[in-house]
């Protein structure tokens, strides 16, 4: 099929589109699937659909099913098939024809199935009368296999769920296909595709508006979803969810240009009894890729009637190469039409609406990339917003010069727990001129409005917003200061300050805010005295009829507590490091969740500065120092006892971790588990003494097959909340286990990490070479702290450090000699100015410039070659620069300038 060129399709926009839909039937008769199954599937793909069980047998919702053919490449098949084939380990892929994957709708549990020519795998139970299907588990999977079919299970119910799976499987229960045949008759239509994709809830896959319309859906593809090379072939079975809900075209291929695994040319749409099927032709989407394509710069005016686009920098464009979209459509007038090509100082006028979106991209058809040199949204900012909390009312006043349609809005009204309500709007009736006002009655405190522009959200996808306002009460925040509670407001309403009160543990202080001053604004700053302790200061808003606590500052002690522990003996000092001096009776000590025997009180009054208490506490118990006096108690410091007393080590050649006890007191070795990848929410970590009884110095654990880029945590067990509790974090691979510092023209690697090794086991190179200094030339193991002076080296060096002790080394640190350029700054008339001053030359190909809020993102140096004293870059603004950075290799900043002081 010869390639159907992008532009000529598109350029007629939805008209052309619905043109090119083939013949149209009467509409649907009847919404109700047919009972019955005139479906013709391949054994291997029945065998999959006849495993997958009915929603009702899985308490769950499924959000739909894949299915993949499975061919000599996995990189032929979507991510979730792939997944399963990796998963299905102990069958021989190349005997798999065929998988399906059961998605549910949080996406937690997930059913996989795979059919084939395999004989059944060994392990497991038997689980059905027959004794074919056999079940299997690990920690979180279950595995029910029989000849030719196998399924993975996971989740929390993984076992209940794969019995169910068998129990469909064997025909002792209805399956999902059983029940819903005509969707298996779906299936077998589309069977000669490879990749096909069964929908069940549409409402919750779906992110359009009218999903409501669909009752289910089937569609198939040809080529893989995200790899679609050129063009391919897209079919889809749509089942209505009443009578009349897919006779519109426009509807339909609404939903194919969201389900289509590509950009849409073609569809050809065919009504039958109580489906509609739709083939579609779709191209490989376009991929941004901002390299590709010329170095220009745009500048976009609002001006008149419309949008001038002006080439403010860079290369030239071909007109050909340029796209003008407008309201979601491309332009019916394009650049090329008028221009050959567009270089420095020319203007692209284009004509719009008073509200409307511009954006104008760059495409390179015959690779697939674009990039968008500037997208306007036209009426962004004409519109000023009030809040009445009283009245329930956001009032949205139109400041725009011209006069505005407001059937072009779209309004969405939000409750603040996310449900969406009909938004209840006055004024939205014939023209907006300036001054006018929209109404959005029915809003409670911390409601939001979102106006939007009603036109589709092409070519970027997203939704032109035009503003979005939250019926909040005034933004203000306290903090402390010395001896003072600082109450900011922040809000960008300024308002009297009467209606704002400040109360002590409620009751109103002598001096409030209306006191000072007669309006608060943004920045304004009131001190009030700070409470005693355990009291709390409250900012109070009175203007709504129920006054609303907006800010508060509760007094609580400010302590540095430190823990010192003996694991010898057995004896824990608490210290008050710094801070506060805190009656002693306010404070508590907690061993293993319980009072200790020992508390502050007992030997202080007040518990001050260098003060401690010392008390015989058990290796790894968990200790927490508390602040417990009234509402407001909080933690003033914790601490394991012990958690010094674990050293671990890991052998990349056995795959085995390595885990010795090293505490001069006898400590319970049923309190330490084991998680295998981190902490996991409420899962139980392994025990990592396999004989639950008394640890003494020297005692050791192993933890086998462990891979280099596992992760494992050495936990408390007793209770959940110290299971979250790690007492060490352990990476068989010593991630960025140097800290490389430039000091006065040298490198020194500092080691950081807390577990010892071998310093043979590293070795650092420079662009690639080893360096004269390895970390084995001074030391035999490298402890936490040791450092290595590696040298000296010249600016631009790429410094890397490799773990060597897994057979392929691992680079683990890196680093490069950043240059010391000297910058100045300095803006005026709409540009920036950059200048190298003195210091170290620098490529320009390694130097890029970010400047808030005009450039988001990196820019170039504008300049080719070496950057020395006197050399400078110029960059256009379009609005007043705040910081300018200039970052080396993108990671390392070389000079900033705040402008805005």
């Amino acid at each position: 099929m010869p390639t159907p060129s992008r532009r000529r399709v598109l350029t007629g926009s939805a008209v052309s589109l619905a043109a090119l839909a083939g013949c149209v039937a009467t509409a649907v008769e009847s919404t109700e699937p047919e009972t019955g199954s005139d479906a013709d599937l391949p054994d291997d793909l029945e065998a999959v659909l006849g495993a997958i069980p009915d929603e009702d047998d899985v308490d769950g919702s499924y959000e739909g099913v894949i299915l993949a053919a499975v061919g000599d490449d996995a990189e032929d098949l979507d991510p979730e098939s792939r997944r399963l084939l990796e998963e299905l380990e102990a069958v021989d892929r190349s005997r798999i024809s065929q998988v399906g994957t059961v998605i549910f709708e949080n996406y937690r549990p997930r059913i996989g199935i795979a059919a084939g020519s395999f004989d059944r795998p060994e392990p497991g139970s038997s689980v059905d009368d027959d004794g074919e299907w056999r079940l299997a588990e690990d920690r979180e999977s279950a595995y029910a296999t029989a000849d030719g079919r196998a399924a993975i299970v996971g989740g929390e119910d993984a076992t209940d769920l794969a019995g169910a799976l068998v129990e469909a499987a064997t025909g002792e229960a209805t399956g999902l296909f059983d029940e819903r045949e005509y969707l298996a008759t779906a299936v077998s239509r589309l069977a000669s595709f490879p990749h096909v994709y069964v929908i069940t809830d549409p409402d919750d896959a779906l992110s359009t508006s009218e999903s409501d319309r669909l009752r289910a859906f089937v569609a198939a593809a040809d080529q893989p979803p995200g790899r679609i090379e050129g063009v391919a072939d897209n079919e889809f079975v749509l089942y209505p969810s009443a009578d009349g809900a897919l006779s519109d075209d426009e509807i339909v291929e609404g939903f194919v240009r969201e389900l289509g695994h590509g950009t849409v040319l073609e569809t050809e749409i065919h009504r039958e009894e109580r489906a509609v099927r739709v083939e579609a032709v779709v191209e490989q989407p376009l991929e941004r890729d901002i390299d590709a394509a010329p170095n220009a710069r745009f500048r976009a005016d609002v001006e008149g009637g419309g949008v001038e686009l002006e080439h403010e920098d860079g290369e030239t464009i071909d007109g050909d190469d340029l796209e003008l979209w407008v309201d979601g459509e491309l332009a019916s007038s394009q650049p090329a039409e008028s221009v050959d090509e567009v270089a420095v100082g020319d203007v692209l006028a284009v004509e719009t609406k008073a509200l409307a979106t511009v954006t104008l991209r760059w495409v390179d058809e015959d690779e697939y990339v674009y990039h968008d040199y500037v997208t306007v949204v036209v009426g962004e900012g004409a519109f000023e917003t009030a809040s009445d909390v009283d009245d329930g009312r956001i009032e949205l006043t139109y400041t725009g010069e011209r006069e505005a349609n407001p059937d072009r809005l779209a309004f969405e009204h939000r409750r603040a727990d996310g449900e969406t309500v009909t938004p209840a709007v006055d004024g939205a009736d014939g023209t907006l001129a300036s001054g006018d006002s929209l109404v959005v009655s029915d809003v409670e405190l911390d409601d939001t409005v979102s106006v939007e522009l009603d036109v589709p959200p092409e070519p970027s996808g997203r939704p032109a917003r035009l503003v979005r306002v939250r019926a909040r009460p005034p933004q203000v925040h306290t903090f402390r200061d010395d001896d003072a509670v600082v109450v900011a407001y922040a809000d960008d309403e300024a308002r009297d300050a009467a209606e704002f009160r400040v109360r002590v543990d409620d009751e109103p202080v002598a001096d409030q805010p209306a006191d000072r001053t007669d309006v608060l604004d943004t920045g304004d700053e009131l001190a009030f005295e700070l409470p005693a302790l355990g009291e709390e200061l409250v900012v109070e808003w009175t203007a709504p009829d129920d006054p609303v606590d907006v800010a508060s500052y509760a007094n609580t002690p400010r302590i540095a507590t430190a823990f010192e522990y003996d694991d010898g003996d057995g004896t824990l000092t608490v210290v008050h490091d710094d801070g506060d001096a805190v009656p002693a009776g306010q404070l508590e000590l907690l061993v293993d969740g319980e009072p200790a025997d020992r508390q502050p009180a007992d030997e202080y009054e007040t518990f001050e500065p260098d003060d401690s208490l010392s008390l015989a506490v058990e290796p790894f118990a968990p200790v927490e120092h508390r602040w417990a006096a009234g509402e407001h108690d909080r933690p003033l410091g914790r601490t394991i006892t012990g958690e010094e007393s674990i050293d671990a080590s890991y052998d990349p050649n056995e795959r085995a971790a390595r885990f010795v006890y090293t505490g001069g007191r006898d400590a319970d070795a049923g309190r330490l588990g084991v998680y295998r990848d981190g902490i996991r929410g409420n899962e139980e970590p392994e025990p990592l003494f396999a004989d639950e009884g008394t640890l003494t110095e020297g005692d050791a654990a192993t933890v086998s097959d462990v891979e280099p880029y596992d992760r494992l945590a050495i936990v408390l067990v007793d209770d959940e909340p110290r299971a979250s509790r790690a007492l060490l974090r352990f990476d068989p691979t010593p991630r960025r286990a140097f800290a490389l510092e430039d000091r006065d023209g040298e490198v020194v690697a500092v080691y950081r990490d807390r577990v010892e090794r071998d310093a043979a086991a590293f070795r650092v190179r420079a662009d690639g070479e080893e360096t004269n200094a390895q970390p084995d030339d001074a030391l035999e193991t490298l402890s936490a702290g040791n450092e290595i002076e590696l040298g000296s080296f010249s600016p631009g060096t790429e410094l890397v450090v490799e773990w060597t002790a897994p057979a392929d080394p691992i680079e683990v640190d890196d680093h490069v000699v950043v240059p010391s350029p000297e910058f100045e700054t300095s803006a005026d008339d709409g540009e920036v100015t950059i200048e190298h001053v003195g210091g170290d030359e620098v490529a320009a190909t390694d130097v890029d410039v970010m400047i808030h809020p005009s450039h988001g993102d990196l820019v170039g140096w504008d300049g080719e070659g070496t950057i020395s004293s006197g050399e400078t870059a110029s960059y256009a603004v379009d609005e007043s620069p705040e910081i300018v950075s200039v970052v080396y290799r993108e990671r390392e900043l070389l000079a900033e300038t705040r402008l805005d002081d």
